[in-house]
């Protein structure tokens, strides 16, 4: 039934209750509200959100697959235990969120605003976050596999023991001190694109 999960979002604000243990499919939201809502045990299966408003929630055991939201805002949100599946979330801001024992397998972020993030225990494999934000970021015990990060921010984010080795990091963006580099793990192949940024010249 459409419109179903919208009527759950007003409803739980409404008791101040969480909405849990649903599965949502093929939903369409457009510039809902759900600021400061509580999502447990819930999945969302092809769904599509549309500039849509969902700061200060919390999501825990959530599953999105296949899901779109774009242009949406997730900002200083937490999420554990959660799943992102293919999704669709270009341009969408989850800034100053918390993510901890999350799994992103593939899907589109690009130009996604994920600054002043924490990632703990997460696994990021297989998206495209071409040109995205990560500036002043903790990454903790996360894992990255076959990943686009080119032309990505990560200003001020410290990557000393981040292994980047099998993503793309092809102009990357850090400060002019390359401090942020420090402690990276990346590839041979990789070292081309460092040494460019340092302004190192290969004959």
């Amino acid at each position: 039934m459409q419109d179903l999960l919208k009527a759950d979002i007003e409803n739980s604000m409404m008791l101040e209750q969480p909405v849990t243990g649903g599965t949502y499919r093929n939903e369409v939201l457009e510039k809902a509200e759900g600021s400061a809502a509580e999502f447990g045990d819930t999945v969302f299966e092809d769904c599509r959100f549309q500039s849509c408003r969902f700061t200060l929630c919390s999501f825990f055991q959530c599953r999105f697959i296949r899901c779109s939201f774009k242009d949406c805002a997730f900002s200083d949100s937490s999420f554990r235990n959660c799943l992102f599946a293919d999704c669709q979330g270009d341009g969408s801001n989850f800034s100053g969120s918390s993510f901890r024992g999350t799994e992103v397998k593939g899907g589109s972020y690009h130009y996604g605003n994920f600054s002043n993030t924490l990632w703990e225990n997460c696994r990021i494999e297989g998206g495209q976050f071409g040109s995205s934000f990560f500036p002043e970021t903790k990454f903790k015990k996360t894992l990255f596999d076959q990943t686009d990060f080119s032309k990505t921010d990560f200003f001020k984010t410290p990557l000393k023991g981040v292994d980047l080795s099998g993503c793309n990091i092809e102009g990357i963006l850090v400060s002019d001190t390359f401090e942020e580099l420090k402690g990276l793990r990346i590839n041979l192949s990789q070292t081309l694109d460092i040494a460019l940024m340092l302004g190192v010249k290969i004959q």
